[in-house]
């Protein structure tokens, strides 16, 4: 049996102004350090096999701070592509901003969806592809014991429709809180969300 902790970092300031944060890094606010403390007391039942994080600050900051400095020390293994998606020249902005400014490539993210790729970024579908590869990788890996991943909510949330139905379909299906813990189970290949946003 294979078991997951799926952790988005805590609470950023750019997530409290609601600003699209991908690649730009921001600091963790009082509130996420408040998430921080209490993913930390969440994971102690867990004996954790080894640690795949995104390398952004927030992620590692979150990281630091939920676990052991001997077990970082050893199994912590940060992976470009658990990177959260990366909204090029939209980075640290806002939709209202978006469309205020670039109102042509708003009404391309309407139609295109998913397929929609942010000016010098990426789209959703090339976000997802490049987790779904991460995760294959993973699981022929590791087919047994606890892995903690720490990443954004967009990461999660791929991570989760790849593990369920293979493809992005079910990406806007999940809702993934700040410092909280989701906990799946895969079972020769068969995945099962045990608890979400615990």
């Amino acid at each position: 049996m294979l078991t997951l902790l799926l952790s988005r970092h805590g609470t950023t300031l750019a997530n409290e102004e609601g600003r699209w944060i991908g690649r730009k890094e921001s600091p963790i606010s009082k509130k996420g350090q408040e998430e921080i403390l209490q993913l930390k007391e969440k994971l102690k039942p867990y004996k954790i096999d080894g640690i795949y994080t995104s390398p952004s600050l927030r992620t590692l900051e979150t990281v630091e701070q939920v676990v052991d400095r001997e077990i970082r020390s050893r199994l912590v293994y940060p992976v470009e592509a658990l990177r959260e998606i990366d909204f090029g020249l939209f980075e640290g902005k806002n939709f209202k901003w978006a469309k205020q400014h670039y109102p042509q490539e708003v009404q391309k993210m309407i139609e295109e969806k998913e397929a929609y790729t942010y000016p010098e970024g990426e789209s959703l579908l090339i976000m997802h592809q490049r987790i779904a590869n991460w995760l294959r990788w993973f699981k022929r890996q590791h087919t047994q014991g606890t892995y903690f991943i720490c990443a954004h909510g967009g990461t999660i949330r791929s991570i989760l429709s790849e593990l369920l139905i293979g493809s992005y379909d079910l990406h806007w299906h999940f809702k993934i809180g700040h410092g909280t813990l989701t906990v799946v189970t895969i079972d020769e290949d068969f995945a099962v969300i045990e608890s979400l946003n615990g």
